[in-house]
């Protein structure tokens, strides 16, 4: 450690060559650009991706239809996550944007909701011939 220490301070602090006294010539790294850093919603985001909601919602071999967009119904018990695949939804696990949700008691309702980012959650309820 002290053959290091003494080693950067003959050198002016910067790393040496294992081959040569010469201190590297490695680049600097470049400056942060702010200018870079885009102002555009994430790839990833549920309203990029997939626009709005779809009314039909198939979930666990079961097909849902749209009930209601932002409902106030407040999510119960986790079933599962969705993500958007060219345009649609499909199966996803829980690094995905979506989750589902039931609404109440399972046992007495069926309906599920959708929660994605603020303008990405519904209320679908069963659709009669699933049940």
């Amino acid at each position: 450690m002290i053959l290091w220490l003494s080693g950067c301070a003959l050198t002016g602090g910067k790393p040496v060559d294992s081959n040569s006294q010469e201190p590297s010539r490695t680049a600097e790294p470049a400056p942060f650009a702010p200018a870079a850093v885009s102002k555009e919603r994430p790839a990833a985001s549920p309203a990029a991706s997939c626009g709005k909601l779809p009314e039909e919602l198939a979930f666990a071999g079961k097909t849902y239809l749209l009930k209601e967009r932002s409902p106030a119904a407040e999510p119960g018990m986790k079933l599962g996550y969705m993500k958007c695949e060219q345009g649609r939804l499909t199966a996803g696990d829980a690094t995905d944007p979506f989750t589902v949700y039931t609404v109440g008691d399972p046992r007495t309702n069926s309906d599920i909701l959708l929660y994605g980012d603020r303008e990405s959650r519904a209320r679908y309820m069963l659709e009669e011939s699933s049940r």
